[in-house]
């Protein structure tokens, strides 16, 4: 069953203006130390960062709260990489994720993201549903903290 459905739609220009100009502040605001680190360099990370932005955006959708009740961009942490990317729910996050799905169910977020000038996230929240999903490139499970 989905309980939530997240899109984002980012344009990579305007990740990279904001990147050029306020730098590490605003990496810092978006990203914590460890997923910056996996940025890479120059252009990738610009790329990179425009999609962890979208995906985080989209992630916070599923959930039905955005970045609000406690929810900051740190408590979705994502790992891209040239395979593709991971999103880990943390705090106040994974808490609603669980919430909504109740504690004893097997909760997946499943996530898809297309790169180009601009990047496309999409991230569904499901329960109990055990079915490939065509172009996945996460699957999560989320225990209770």
């Amino acid at each position: 069953m989905i309980v939530g459905v997240g899109v984002d739609l980012c344009r990579v220009d305007r990740i990279r203006r904001s990147v050029d100009r306020f730098g590490k502040d605003w990496l810092d605001e978006v990203f914590t130390d460890a997923e910056q680190a996996r940025l890479g360099p120059g252009e990738q990370l610009v790329q990179r960062a425009a999609m962890g932005f979208a995906l985080k955006e989209a992630c916070s959708k599923t959930i039905g709260t955005g970045f609000a009740g406690g929810n900051r961009r740190h408590n979705f942490l994502v790992n891209i990489d040239g395979l593709g990317c991971s999103i880990r729910l943390t705090g106040a996050a994974r808490r609603r994720a669980v919430n909504l799905c109740g504690t004893s169910a097997l909760v997946q977020l499943r996530t898809h993201i297309r790169s180009t000038a601009w990047v496309s996230a999409l991230a569904v929240l499901e329960v109990g549903s055990s079915r490939s999903w065509i172009g996945c490139t996460d699957l999560l499970s989320l225990l209770p903290d």
